[in-house]
């Protein structure tokens, strides 16, 4: 049985097993010393080692609620890896059109996470049940992390546990063709009094979470609420977004001893956000998300920035030229960008299986230029390891956005495509 007719006959159900782990919220919520990532995301992690069993998988590790693998193979063989996430970003159900946790018509699957991560679980599950029947010994393991979307304690977990690092592998967790490089990443949270954002400010929230520019926020400032709305988007994709805490931030700025004030020197209209000069660069600086704290307000910042630059030196810049304090730093998410060279052996695999499948079913998006992105994947902590799909070229997901969604033909086609990719890699090292 090929690829391509095992995807066929197993469609609706994994079109069912996707519904079903959408409809598990896995949203990360504050933690304590039980749960790391907040209820939810535990009991997810329950629910997803009982599904691997049900599978029929019995090659399998929990490291309590960081990650789990699942392996097929021998395991004298070299690790081949696909690395996905579970847990999601938040969302607010009256603002969609579609039930976020989980819904369906003839032609899409919609809900949070069916493209960020979860449709990827499925996929490389799926995958490895084809070729666990090849008989070749492959060795392929699948990574499932928890905290993705926030800080990737997850991973950072994972290499702290000496857990052997793969000799190939995908990040199934952006588009194809296949992403060459990523910017760096600097993802903060400040913890800083009212009394310095405004004299006069009571209260203030905004955002959902620090990755998604807000679509909403407000304040209470000189006995007055003050409500804003802005229009949501991936941070790394703040332009096609629209700030509300930016909007709120433009009229606390009257109030010229605050900090917001020295903030919004910074505020490039055409921009839409802080453009904060480091060198000869300009960077984006975003605020994303603000909880409000009694005498306090956490405030997050995101960043994505060129690859040449230094996040940690990046970020001590930023703050001087901010004028925030060291000590108001509560939460740090950094990283450095990477690039990679079209010629690269994991590339050159990956390649073939996407290329062998437009060519048959979509020759329109076969001959497309690799992706260099704002966005942060899992591939900034394992070399050899390309962010590849699941998304299609000319194709809108809806990513961190409201009715985040997925054509079922596009489903099925990424689904050929990692069966197709994981082998070729399986080959590779086994070379």
């Amino acid at each position: 049985m090929t690829s391509t007719s095992f995807v066929e006959l197993e469609q609706e159900q994994m079109f069912c097993d996707l519904l079903e782990i959408v409809s598990w919220n896995t949203v990360r919520v504050p933690s304590d010393d039980e749960f790391p990532y907040g209820a939810p995301i535990h009991a997810a992690l329950d629910k997803l080692v009982d599904k691997v069993r049900a599978m029929g998988f019995t090659r399998l590790h929990r490291q309590g609620d960081h990650y789990m693998w699942v392996e097929i193979g021998d395991e004298t063989r070299p690790l081949v890896a696909a690395i996905s996430h579970l847990d999601t970003v938040s969302f607010v159900p009256n603002q969609w059109e579609h039930n976020p946790l989980g819904d369906e018509d003839a032609t899409h699957l919609y809900g949070r996470g069916v493209v960020d991560d979860k449709c990827s679980i499925v996929q490389v599950l799926y995958a490895l049940k084809y070729i666990e029947h090849l008989h070749q010994d492959y060795r392929i393991r699948l990574i499932v992390g928890c905290d993705e979307e926030t800080d990737c304690r997850c991973m950072k977990k994972y290499i702290e546990m000496g857990e052997e690092m793969p000799c190939y592998g995908i990040i199934p967790d952006a588009k194809f063709p296949y992403i060459r490089s990523e910017k760096g990443l600097i993802n903060v949270t400040f913890q800083l009094a009212k009394s310095s954002l405004g004299s006069k400010l009571a209260h203030m929230q905004g955002g959902i979470c620090g990755n998604v520019i807000p679509n909403s926020a407000w304040m209470e400032h000189a006995g007055t609420i003050m409500k804003y709305q802005g229009i949501s988007s991936h941070s790394a994709d703040y332009s096609v977004g629209e700030n509300a805490i930016i909007k709120m931030f433009d009229d606390l700025a009257s109030d010229t001893n605050s900090l917001v004030s020295s903030w919004m020197r910074y505020f490039r209209a055409e921009a839409a956000t802080l453009i904060v000069p480091i060198g000869t660069r300009k960077i984006a600086f975003n605020p994303t998300f603000i909880e409000d704290v009694g005498e306090y307000v956490n405030l997050t910042f995101d960043s994505r920035i060129p690859i040449e630059l230094d996040a940690a030196k990046t970020l001590d810049q930023v703050m001087r030229l901010l004028e925030i304090p060291s000590d108001a730093l509560v939460r740090k998410h950094i990283g450095n960008g990477y690039v990679y060279s079209n010629d690269h052996p994991v590339i050159q695999a990956v390649q073939h299986a996407y290329h062998s499948y437009c060519h048959e079913h979509c020759p329109d998006k076969e001959d497309v230029e690799p992706l260099d992105i704002a966005g942060t994947t899992y591939a900034k902590y394992f070399s050899n390891c390309i962010s590849f799909g699941p998304g299609f070229p000319l194709e809108h997901s809806y990513g961190h956005r409201e009715d985040e969604r997925l054509s079922k033909t596009s489903f099925a086609g990424a689904a050929i495509i990692y069966i197709d990719a994981l082998v070729a890699l399986a080959r590779l090292c086994a070379q």
